[in-house]
């Protein structure tokens, strides 16, 4: 994994010292160090509001530090903007996508670097080389698609495309994985793996400590804006740094608790669904019963979040049926959805989730307004506001903007906000995306008393070891099929992903979704388990 010390650049590329900065006079970097070589591929970790994204910011030209230095090759820089970090080899692949959607892919990877023939951009050169790019990394992307069109896990690669072909000397990852499948994030391994050796630097920020023990040379952990350990991979543990991060143990994800509510109706789950169908999937059938969460898995791109959109009236239905609570039910609309019990925490919090620039009262009041007459009752949807944000453990100030928060604390508003509409049934795309180590055991919390309160929550996620860790059942989805189902405790990662990822039967004898298929309902709900 490591580069042998000779193969590098006796000088770092990347030096920085003593980093300070401050906004409206809140210290967030307080005196951080950080050396990254040629060749080496530095993990820079921390909780959510730890300073890594300002010091991110700091090195690609957007923020000015207020002290301290930054040399590049030995040599001491000043960035004035961020185009002259650019200059200097250094880009950056955000969390936050930087895309234009009115473009296609090429024109978006090469903004502003377009091959010319005199005045005009050379179309012809501009999707070949594009096309040359692809074709090296492995990505499958079309150059003349548009972006507007495509799922994130597909705007990231693009994002990365834009680093790539700028030859960027040191490449920054801001949680490249969170929206990846397996088989993207190997390949995007495999990538940073041909940086390292081409003799690229490379700064990886990730809450996934299990892909930084796979990749990283070195670690650096920030808390509270000051640097809390920064040594070779080699040298720490997982918990040392967990607790680096946090500053003490993580509590583990609560259990089920021992008695779970019964069900509305004794032989009615809170979800059933049969043969249901649409563009993106068919024939699905399964059940979620109330007190209980069941995982839905797979890898992008297998119908997941389809079947999500589906499920709250965003997709269309083609045929099949939904039950809420024994009570067959009509998904013409979200609002359909929502008067039926059903709500959803979108997979992008920031563009379907919340209203960033809007207050915290206002996103956790956004399902359920409060008036009187037609008027919008301030003082009402404050107070409602204060108990939503006390029961999600949100300790803020509601009338503080959304796009302030930690991504953690979105997440909590994003969840929040459904608990005026009371849900019966919770869908859940991606729920700790972007989210530290503390902030997701405080969501899995969250939704395991949600569960254990009566709510049937059905989460969808492409992290194997998160389904693993809060889900009671798990039902896995492979090409627009549920080809599986299995009790939690009860099956491997290895079993999980030999089903989400092996090639299904060119006909299936006896069932529509093929011969491996195990049927959801044979699981035995959380009520009827043996105490």
């Amino acid at each position: 994994m490591s580069v042998a010390r000779s193969q590098m650049a006796s000088v770092p590329f990347l030096q920085a010292e003593g980093i300070t900065k401050s906004f409206l006079g809140n210290r967030v970097l307080d005196g951080v160090d950080l050396i990254c070589e040629a060749g080496e591929i530095h993990a820079l970790l921390g909780a959510n509001g730890a300073g890594k994204s300002t010091l991110i910011q700091i090195f690609t030209g957007v923020y000015r530090p207020d002290g301290g230095t930054i040399s590049i090759n030995g040599g001491p820089v000043r960035w004035h903007r961020p185009a002259d970090a650019e200059h200097a080899g250094i880009a950056a692949v955000y969390q936050e996508l930087s895309l234009i959607d009115e473009l296609d892919i090429a024109h978006n990877v090469m903004l502003g670097r377009e091959p010319r023939r005199r005045w005009a951009i050379d179309r012809p050169s501009m999707y070949r080389r594009c096309r040359e790019l692809f074709d090296r990394y492995q990505f499958d992307l079309d150059p003349k698609a548009s972006v507007a069109a495509l799922s994130l896990a597909r705007r990231q690669m693009v994002e990365l495309a834009k680093a790539l072909y700028r030859d960027a000397r040191l490449v920054i990852f801001d949680e490249p994985t969170a929206t990846l499948s397996a088989v993207e994030q190997e390949r995007l391994f495999a990538t940073l793996s041909d940086l390292r050796r081409q003799g690229t630097a490379i700064i990886y920020v990730s809450h996934r400590l299990e892909e930084i023990f796979k990749i990283a040379d070195r670690v650096t952990v920030l808390r509270d804006g000051k640097l809390v350990i920064s040594s070779p991979m080699t040298d720490t543990s997982r918990n040392e740094i967990v607790q680096a991060m946090v500053g003490g143990k993580v509590a583990p994800p609560p259990a089920r608790a021992p008695d779970i509510a019964p069900s509305k109706s004794v032989d009615a789950p809170a979800l059933r669904v049969s043969e249901l169908s649409s563009s993106k999937f068919s024939n699905i059938s399964f059940d979620v019963w109330r007190g209980e969460i069941v995982g839905l898995a797979g890898v992008i791109g297998s119908g997941r979040s389809s079947l999500l959109g589906s499920l709250f009236g965003i997709n269309p239905i083609t045929s099949g049926s939904v039950a809420v609570d024994g009570e067959e039910v009509a998904l013409r609309s979200v609002r359909s959805a929502i008067r039926c019990g059903i709500a959803l925490v979108t997979e992008d919090r920031k563009r379907t989730g919340l209203a960033i620039n809007l207050a915290i009262h206002h996103n956790l009041n956004a399902v359920r307004l409060h008036s009187w007459l037609g008027l919008y009752r301030r003082d009402k949807a404050r107070h409602m506001a204060r108990r939503a944000a006390q029961m999600v453990s949100l300790e803020r100030d509601v009338s503080q903007e959304v796009k302030l928060l930690s991504g953690g604390n979105q997440q909590k508003v994003a969840v929040g906000k459904w608990l005026a509409a009371a849900p019966r049934v919770l869908l859940c795309d991606e729920p700790t995306r972007g989210i530290d180590v503390a902030a997701r055991a405080e969501l899995y919390r969250l939704l395991r008393v949600l569960a254990d309160n009566g709510v049937a929550i059905l989460l969808s996620s492409s992290d194997i070891e998160e389904i693993l860790t809060i889900t009671d059942r798990i039902l896995v989805m492979n090409r627009g099929q549920i080809v599986a189902t299995f009790n939690t405790g009860e099956v491997t990662e290895q079993a999980l992903m030999s089903a989400a990822t092996s090639a299904l039967p060119s006909s299936s004898e006896g069932h529509p979704q093929g011969e491996r298929l195990i049927n959801a309902r044979s699981a035995t709900p959380p009520h009827s388990q043996p105490k």
